[in-house]
């Protein structure tokens, strides 16, 4: 149900939005709809997914005046209100969203600011990590690619304890190195449901592939280091630059590379296209409840918007569907 009603709010965005980005999903078996455009002139930078499917984001201007913010929009608002969780209080360039257990960690790589949305609604500032790129959880515990390097490629990802800050809140822990990545900017990251860890490489300074590593050598590399690094033993698929990932939950990683959307398979190695965009990128993307949320930016980089990628038959049964389970919905209301 969560997911007619998902595709419903698709069917409405479709039929009354500007389609200033464009994401054209062509693999059969996939539909993919537009949900929402962010606001005039801004672009999306993180993007995480409630299991119930509502949409938690940081928009920033793109001529960098106006404040970012983090806002929110509900599935069963069909993503028409975009409510405001955060503002930023100057224009930054936004990095990752997570939802974790209620909890929606966001972070920046212009100051390198990482903060925690609670339940309740209050703020905790967790600590600053340099350079931060992406983020994921594995077990309750925060892991993060980020480059302290700036211009120089010195990419790393490292996990992080929770701490109390003697306030009430919580603070992050030292980093604990985990992979030390040779000549790479920043990666995406990912972890599936064993355990193991993903980590895709930029491709712009000789690290254009995916990487795995198992369960238990990121065990042994937690606290005990050295780090484990890109060599070839956890060379994955050789899939070209990679933006960002995301695990489906059942055995597939989503991937996204600027211009492209695929589907990998996390246990025999293989890549799947499932559709394209000629706009400056497909970035961001999340998983619930089986659907995918993709935020997709133009080519001038001045606006973006969230479409939703679901494996069903045709966008046009995709839509009526859609648009059949929010009639029943609101007929039950009345």
């Amino acid at each position: 149900m969560k997911k007619l009603l998902i595709t419903s709010a698709a069917f409405f965005a479709a039929s009354t939005a500007l389609f200033a980005q464009s994401l054209t999903v062509s693999a059969p078996g996939y539909s993919g709809a537009k949900l929402f455009d962010a606001s005039p002139g801004f672009t999306i930078g993180g993007l995480a997914a409630s299991p119930a499917g509502d949409l938690f984001y940081i928009e920033s201007d793109s001529a960098f005046t106006a404040p970012s913010q983090l806002y929110r929009r509900m599935a069963g608002g069909g993503y028409a209100t975009a409510t405001p969780l955060f503002s930023f209080g100057a224009s930054i360039f936004g990095s990752f969203v997570r939802w974790e257990s209620g909890t929606v960690f966001f972070g920046e790589n212009s100051t390198g600011v990482i903060r925690a949305l609670n339940p309740n609604q209050t703020i905790d500032l967790l600590g600053t990590v340099a350079g931060n790129y992406d983020a994921a959880f594995s077990g309750g515990v925060l892991h993060l690619s980020h480059n302290a390097g700036g211009f120089t490629p010195l990419n790393k990802v490292s996990r992080f304890n929770f701490l109390p800050d003697g306030g009430g809140g919580l603070m992050l822990d030292a980093a604990d190195l985990i992979v030390d990545t040779p000549s790479d900017y920043s990666g995406p990251l990912v972890f599936d449901a064993g355990g193991n860890l993903f980590y895709g490489g930029s491709g712009d300074y000789g690290q254009p592939h995916l990487h795995r590593f198992s369960a238990a050598e990121v065990a042994a590399a937690a606290g005990a280091g050295p780090a484990q690094t890109l060599d070839l033993a956890h060379q994955y698929l050789a899939n070209g630059a990679n933006a960002y990932l995301a695990y489906d939950g059942a055995g597939k990683i989503w991937h996204s590379n600027f211009g492209t959307l695929s589907r990998i398979d996390t246990t025999v190695p293989g890549s799947v296209a499932i559709g394209s965009s000629p706009d400056f990128g497909i970035g961001h993307l999340d998983v619930a409840d089986g659907t995918l949320f993709v935020a997709v930016t133009n080519s001038a980089y001045t606006q973006s918007s969230v479409y939703a990628v679901v494996p069903e038959p045709g966008t046009a049964g995709l839509l009526a569907l859609g648009f059949a389970a929010l009639t029943g919905r609101l007929r039950r209301e009345d």
